[in-house]
């Protein structure tokens, strides 16, 4: 077996303790058998770590041939007798990794695994090849538009609970997780090595983006909010954020829906065979959303704003109930189309869930390929996991709004980019459009007076005035509008997976942005 090794060193708390040098082991270790000594300042806390990574290299089910960019493993984020351990995959740029850009990729959920969904699922080299019908097989494919030609990409699975991701406590809120995330990206950054073609390579100094996806929309304004405020973000060289249909505001959900469903031009919706509802079916629930929306309004006020903690937590785990009609994966149940991409059928989602919970699952299971992924035994893997999932609804964090911590962020002159495909019902891109309505930050424009304003001037205008981007020799693909740090970008045709049917489009609009953004141009709003 070959083994790729990093290194982990806890810095001191004690500001003066010296660092102890860096050990690298020779054994293929688990963080359970991990050799962990004391620093030289001796006290107990204050420890190095040494840590085995494997390298999947020696998997054929996955790589035809031997790689040797691709690393796996645990970072350690907190000590005690179940620490936090995040497992993380690390894909190098096949162009140079000593200086391309960094994206940090975390799926949403909470609970979905960015290993599956993202790696696997989305951008890494090499695919699931999704099969149509039942199976018991997984198999992959080359992915002609990964995204690591040109920089390097590290899949997080977090919070705790999500993926092979374990230890003790499970977080319940965006902002506890926020804070293991950037541990993580503080080890991976300043205290941790690669072996690569015979060298110690470090991803530190690199431009730095993080994206993510659905619950990203939490995820990444909480991420963000904490670089912004404990001033980290140039520590890491922070360029930009990225988010794909991700939901910041709940309480937007049902007037984005009913936008998208029962204005002018509602999208069409695809329903499984014979399960077309009936006739007047839509037009009965257009008529019925007000009432719905009230409903869900109240229901989600309840949960963010009651004093008592129990009744609180109560109000909240019964939000979806009451918002369940009002919103999209309501709608996709009436119609029996996939909530993810209004363009398949129910039937296309059951499958979808089906092969991740049974053959992939089986899969990432296998006691020796966890072994040869740096796991060993503990909890069982799942794509998607309750683990996490359950406490974030309790608490309320998923019906918080996190518009005002990108603003934060947005203040602080960092660019982030919200895209959406308008095919998709769970977070639809009608409600990305509303959160950047509702979003004001502090930046001067020489004619609106903000860059806020000039952005919702932009969007008034419609959609035929907004800027678009087209891959050589074909029309648009995607609209955007562009206003100071603030880029809403829409993908035509496209899900919530935005690259699932529209991937050379979404290659390509990733690679403008991380490594060409000034090619985005600001919107052109007119006169005031």
């Amino acid at each position: 077996m070959n083994a790729l090794y990093f290194l982990l060193l806890l810095i001191a708390i004690t500001s003066a303790a010296p660092v102890q040098t860096p050990l690298l082991s020779g054994k293929q270790l688990d963080w359970t058998d991990a050799e962990c000594f004391a620093n030289a300042d001796g006290h107990g806390n204050n420890t190095v770590c040494i840590q085995q990574v494997f390298s999947p290299v020696v998997d054929s089910a996955i790589f035809p041939s031997v790689i040797d960019n691709q690393f796996c493993g645990y970072m350690q984020i907190t000590n005690g007798a179940n620490p936090v351990k995040l497992f993380f995959w690390v894909v190098l740029s096949e162009r140079d990794p000593t200086v391309d850009p960094v994206v940090l990729w975390t799926n949403g959920g909470p609970g979905s695994s960015s290993v599956a969904y993202g790696m696997f699922g989305q951008w890494g080299p090499y695919i699931v090849d999704k099969p149509q019908g039942p199976t018991t097989g997984v198999r992959f494919k080359r992915n002609p538009n990964y995204m690591t030609e040109k920089m390097t990409w590290v899949f997080l699975e977090h919070p705790t609970g999500t993926g092979y991701s374990k230890g003790s406590p499970i977080v319940e809120d965006s902002f506890a997780a926020a804070r293991n995330v950037i541990q993580f990206i503080d080890k991976l950054f300043k205290n941790t090595k690669f072996k690569y073609k015979g060298k110690d390579l470090s991803l530190d100094g690199r431009d730095f983006h993080i994206a993510g996806e659905s619950y990203a929309g939490h995820y990444l304004p909480a991420i963000g909010n904490i670089l912004v405020m404990t001033k980290k973000a140039a520590t890491y060289n922070l360029k930009s954020f990225l988010l794909g249909n991700g939901c910041m505001d709940e309480s937007l959900m049902g007037q984005a829906i009913e936008n998208l469903l029962c204005g002018t031009a509602p999208l069409a919706l695809t329903s499984s065979p014979g399960k077309t509802p009936p006739a007047g079916t839509r037009q009965s629930r257009c008529s019925m959303m007000g009432s719905w929306r009230s409903l869900c309004a109240s229901a989600i006020t309840n949960c963010r704003t009651e004093p008592d903690d129990a009744k609180r937590r109560a109000y909240c785990n019964n939000v979806f109930k009451d918002c369940n009609d009002a919103e999209g994966f309501g709608w996709a149940k009436a119609f029996q189309t996939d909530p993810y991409d209004a363009t398949r059928d129910m039937e296309y989602e059951d499958r979808d869930t089906a092969f991740y919970e049974g053959s992939f699952a089986k899969f990432m299971n296998d006691q020796a390929r966890r072994t040869r992924f740096g796991v060993g035994k503990g909890r069982k893997w799942e794509a998607s996991s309750d683990l996490p999932y359950q406490p974030f609804v309790t608490s309320g964090d998923f019906f918080r709004n996190f518009i005002p911590e990108l603003q934060t962020i947005l203040t602080a002159g960092i660019d982030f980019m919200i895209f959406a495909g308008d095919q998709d019902l769970a977070c639809p891109e009608t409600l990305t459009r509303l959160q950047a309505l509702n979003t004001a930050w502090v930046e001067a424009d020489p004619v609106f007076g903000s860059k806020y304003k000039k952005w919702r001037s932009c969007e008034a205008l419609g959609e035929l005035n907004y800027n678009h981007i087209s891959l050589p020799g074909s029309g648009p693909y995607a609209s955007y509008i562009k206003a100071g740090h603030l880029n809403y970008v829409r993908v035509f045709g496209a899900g919530h997976m935005i690259n699932e049917n529209k991937a050379p489009e979404a290659k390509d609009l990733f690679e403008r942005w991380i490594l060409n953004r000034s090619s985005f141009s600001e919107c052109n709003a007119g006169p005031p």
